[in-house]
């Protein structure tokens, strides 16, 4: 009776349902994938209009992005009937910020505050001061009279602001027109708020939380709540002054655009939800047929957390219908009931979460790094090879691994020359998805960067923004193909667009806070879970169009083809001396490739995932060598594949505070290695740095000798990319002078910038390996003397037997580590003698290298011998 009428505690099986894997991707990887689930059982037709609106939504930045590059957005209708969105090309801010640029002032922040005064100043002359809801800002009629009087008293000054205002004007026209397509405000409303062409928006966040767009005249709309979308509590501008201009016009084409992409979004599952449910309600009594369980009805419906509003046009024919709808979803009876009406809501609903303000600083660190790696030559050159070679597998590609290289790289020359029709389509679709942009409010100092006039740009914001350029290019490359390969294919204009932003979608995200939080702190965190995911979903045969796209089937023959290619690759390279010296970490993980003329090859990244076969195969030749190092070779894959986990190579932790704990443990967390090495360790900390350690880095840490030359670097590199690391090497010359003569001549590989993607001649593999064991065998020779000094007889014999392979290797890594020694001891004089030239310097230097990897070769010839004698039986 007890249990029958007291409420028990529910099991955790009960309190998540049925819908673990659905819930686990919601709140890892996709918050929309209960909403995606659920319309599939539905029309293909509205499922497809449904989730390419929901998409454009989830993408507000790139549309934003887009609207203010190229024009507000417009809707068409493809061959399908499906309704897609793309810039009206005309009338972009990009226009105002040139207009702006123009008036004829030296100050470009004087030249945005005089066009914003005298915007305002029209306004208020056309509606009247008393009626502007203009807070506390002290304007008067005076002031106002004055500013359009010195305006009119000045012809070129005139001029140009009434240019700007008329191309200001004109872009809002097209963001309230877009608006009123969506339906959620009419059209009635959007011709009264432009008729007077002087519209000058704000906002104001009122004391509940709830952000209004105020258009004057008492007409003001609801564009959301700031506990739900955080990012409104920084759009909201001041209480007494308004933005400034070039701010306010960011802020407004995101809202507006954000308000109709979310009412579009809305609606379609509305829809969507209704065709879902028809037929599947009560019985009519009048009727005799089956009701719609979900039917959308007017006005905002009841306060159940099932609700779901929206706005379209209002019904002309009843004055009081105001547009709203309301939907309250129901999937019981439905094909869908499996899925719970509360996941579809929250699906929809999704999760935007601002950093609290003590965790800004880490997002702010995060995005620091993503610039200092984005705008480097390497960031493109790699981009250009592994995003052709992963869309190959996930996006559909008709061609393999190698040729969508090529072709990548071919559109990527024609988007640099000005002459790729591809380019402008990509953001006339909004499509550009990039690793510069985080997808967040962040984004808008970099989206400024690309769209403000060049006359008032620095010539170092110049340079920024032209990185940024070169690195969307790159990024852009890779789309352009798979969007060129779905027409291709037979698919629609908007399911073109749709297989595009599936293929790599940044912009998705988990509910998960804690994953959220991670997304913001650690650079390219959520980039790896997309990349998982999309790899996993293409393998499976559950992409986007999978049955006109053939995806699952081109993912399995490029994984043969790159399976088989590391085959014969790794068995060419085999005599070649560079790649057996060569770490297992950079074999698996690059194509080497020679280039007349350099004695370093080229080292060609394999991209993340995919390339993973071709991996597999190379440390499966390597493996059949008989010198190889199995623990060598077992360290580099493990690392390779645990490297695609998420947060992996960071151990989960935030950036803002990951460097400095590298040096503070000395290992590098990416690649397991030491910061320093045991035997610059040894060393006083001024004296602790390698051959291409720059003369800066070294003069800072003889000031204040608390942090190595090598530290410092890592620091740099941690925390700002490897740009102010380049510019240092660039002015290592005026340190010359420093008594230890020229410099070596330099390599490849010595090289700012891109010196990374060349492979070292000896490139300190079998040394690595060498130095660890010879290190163990000391070890284990030291624990068996300290075992015996102690009185522990059985204890030692027992440790004996299990140990013969290092004991009997101890005095030959004793000899191992005495010669490298002094072997590292004459590669530090050789570069530090006034005796010898730059070319002098590196032959010798480049003969020590080959001394140090041949004592690595005769160690492991040593090591081999005494594994057969000892696995022979002899001691």
């Amino acid at each position: 009776l007890a249990q029958d009428i007291t409420a028990q505690p529910k099991t955790l099986r009960q309190k998540l349902g049925n819908n673990l894997a659905l819930q686990a991707e919601m709140g890892a990887v996709d918050m929309r994938a209960g909403l995606r689930d659920v319309l599939k059982f539905g029309d293909d037709n509205l499922f497809t209009q449904a989730m390419y609106h929901v998409r454009k939504a989830e993408q507000k930045m790139a549309q934003m992005f887009t609207v203010m590059n190229s024009g507000p957005l417009e809707t068409y209708t493809d061959s399908k009937g499906l309704v897609g969105y793309r810039s009206s090309n005309k009338n972009s801010a990009r226009e105002v910020f040139d207009a702006i640029a123009d008036i004829p002032v030296d100050d470009p922040q004087k030249k945005t505050d005089i066009a914003q005064a005298y915007m305002v100043a029209q306004r208020a002359q056309n509606k009247g001061l008393s009626k502007l809801d203009f807070g506390e800002l002290g304007i008067t009629e005076e002031k106002l009279k004055a500013a359009l009087a010195a305006a009119d008293a000045d012809p070129a000054l005139k001029s140009a602001l009434e240019n700007v205002r008329r191309k200001y004007n004109a872009y809002n026209k097209g963001l309230i027109e877009f608006l009123a397509s969506s339906g959620r405000i009419s059209k009635k409303t959007a011709a009264d708020l432009l008729k007077d062409g002087d519209y000058v928006p704000y906002y104001r966040v009122r004391n509940n939380g709830t952000a209004e767009l105020n258009f004057g005249n008492n007409v003001t709309f609801n564009v959301g709540d700031i506990r739900r979308q955080p990012y409104l509590a920084e759009l909201k501008g001041g209480e007494t002054k308004l933005l400034p201009l070039n701010e306010a016009i960011q802020q407004n084409t995101l809202l507006l655009t954000d308000m109709a992409l979310t009412n579009n979004a809305t609606k379609s599952v509305a829809y969507g939800l209704q065709a879902l449910g028809k037929g599947m309600g009560p019985v009519d009594p009048k009727t005799g047929k089956r009701t719609n369980v979900m039917p959308i009805k007017t006005g905002p419906g009841p306060a159940d957390a099932r609700t779901i509003r929206f706005f379209q046009e209002p019904d002309p024919s009843n004055p009081k219908d105001t547009g709203e709808r309301h939907i309250v979803v129901d999937t019981k009876g439905t094909l869908a009931e499996g899925i719970p009406a509360e996941l579809v809501v929250q699906s929809l609903e999704g999760a935007s979460l601002a950093l609290p303000g003590f965790l800004k600083l880490g997002g702010a660190a995060a995005d620091l790094l993503r610039a200092g790696v984005t705008r480097t030559p390497l960031y493109i050159a790699r981009k250009l090879l592994r995003e052709p070679m992963a869309a190959s597998f996930t996006g559909g590609l008709n061609s393999n691994v190698f040729s969508s290289v090529f072709k990548a790289g071919a559109e990527y020359l024609r988007m640099s020359t000005g002459s790729s029709d591809a380019q402008a389509k990509l953001i006339e679709k909004g499509l550009i998805q990039s690793n510069i942009f985080a997808g967040d409010m962040s984004d808008m100092k970099k989206m400024a960067l690309q769209l403000a006039s060049g006359k008032d740009q620095s010539a170092l914001e110049k340079v920024l923004a032209a990185a940024d350029r070169y690195a969307m290019r790159a990024d852009a490359a890779t789309l352009a193909l798979v969007l060129k390969n779905a027409e291709a294919n037979g698919l629609s204009e908007v399911e073109a667009d749709m297989a595009t932003m599936e293929s790599m979608n940044f912009y998705k995200r988990g509910l998960s806070p804690t994953l959220q939080y991670a997304s913001r702190l650690i650079p390219f965190f959520n980039a790896q879970i997309q990349g998982l995911n999309v790899l996993v979903k293409a393998a499976r045969g559950n992409m986007p169009f999978e049955e006109r796209q053939e995806i699952k089937r081109k993912f399995f023959n490029n994984a043969l083809l790159l399976t088989a290619t590391g085959l014969v690759y790794a068995m060419a390279m085999e005599d070649d001396e560079t790649f057996r010296n060569a770490r297992p970490r950079d074999k698996y993980s690059n194509f080497f490739l020679p280039i007349p003329g350099v004695d370093e090859p080229l080292k060609l990244p394999i991209p993340f995932e995919a390339g993973y076969f071709f991996s597999l195969a190379v440390a499966a030749v390597d493996g059949m060598r008989a010198e190889t190092d199995g623990k060598a070779q077992w360290q580099a894959i493990r690392d390779l594949f645990l490297g695609s986990v998420p947060g992996y190579s960071s151990m989960g932790m935030p950036q803002i505070v990951k460097p400095a704990f590298e040096v503070w443990t000395n290992k590098n967390f990416l690649t397991g290695a030491p910061v320093e090495s045991l035997r610059l360790q040894g060393m006083n900390p001024e004296e602790r740095y390698l051959a291409t350690t720059t003369e800066l880095a070294k003069q800072i840490s003889k000031a204040v000798p608390i942090l190595s030359p090598i530290q410092i670097e890592h620091l740099v590199r941690g925390y700002l990319g490897v740009l102010p690391l380049a510019a240092a090497a660039g002015a290592n010359g005026l340190f010359e002078g420093d008594g230890k003569g020229e410099k070596p001549e330099s390599r490849a590989s010595d090289l700012p910038l891109v010196g990374s993607a060349f492979q070292k001649k000896y490139g300190g593999g079998d040394s690595d390996v060498v130095f660890r064991e010879a290190k163990e065998a000391e070890q284990t020779r030291n624990t068996l003397n300290k075992m015996i000094k102690e009185g522990r007889r059985e204890d030692a014999v027992e440790f004996r037997d299990a140990n013969r392979v290092d004991l009997a290797l101890a005095s030959v890594a004793g000899q191992y580590r005495q010669v490298v020694g002094r072997i590292n001891e004459d590669i530090r004089r050789t570069q530090e003698r006034t005796d010898l030239n730059a070319q002098e310097k590196r032959v010798r230097l480049d003969a020590l290298e080959k001394a140090k990897q041949d004592r690595a070769d005769a160690f492991l010839k040593a090591k081999r011998t005494i594994e057969d004698r000892v696995q022979g039986g002899r001691t």
